[in-house]
């Protein structure tokens, strides 16, 4: 799910932030590992971490137009994968950032 609020701009520029989070299954219990020091016994694929997984998200971007109704679209959204503790465990990854170029036809 993404919600996102566009900020008025100007003519050519729009701005916009966004909040999304979505599910995220696993076959083995994610993130595999604890933390130093590595211990066999409690570390590894059978962790007391979950199977099951949220990504909360957050980005910003901007709209671009390079013509009425069309614009060049520029972004950049950092993840989290977070068990919100379902596991014994809930060490939480800050997974990637992540940047997109589009282009977008406006009705």
């Amino acid at each position: 799910m993404i919600i996102r609020w566009n900020i008025v701009g100007t003519k050519k520029f729009s701005f916009w932030g966004q909040a999304a989070g979505g599910l995220l299954w696993t076959n083995h219990k994610y993130p595999a590992f604890g933390g130093p020091p590595y211990n066999s016994q409690n570390d590894g694929k059978y962790a007391d971490a979950s199977v099951f997984n949220f990504t909360p998200q957050g980005g910003v971007g901007l709209h671009y137009f390079v013509r009425p109704r069309r614009s060049i679209d520029f972004s950049a959204n950092a993840v989290h994968i977070s068990s919100a503790s379902l596991g014994d465990r809930n060490p939480g990854v800050n997974a990637s950032v992540q940047f997109s170029l589009g282009y977008t036809w406006w009705k």
